[in-house]
């Protein structure tokens, strides 16, 4: 049976980051995350 937290979420050349559980997620880009708080801040 796999580990549920070996999955990866990212694609592969996409940044990422390893939890302590060492599962995968995503990084958003600079531009990325400003431009969501952006719209949000609105």
């Amino acid at each position: 049976m796999a580990d549920k937290y070996s999955k990866r979420l990212v694609r592969r050349g996409e940044p990422s980051q390893k939890t302590d559980k060492g599962l995968e997620i995503p990084v958003p880009t600079q531009k990325d995350f400003f431009g969501v708080l952006k719209k949000t801040a609105r």
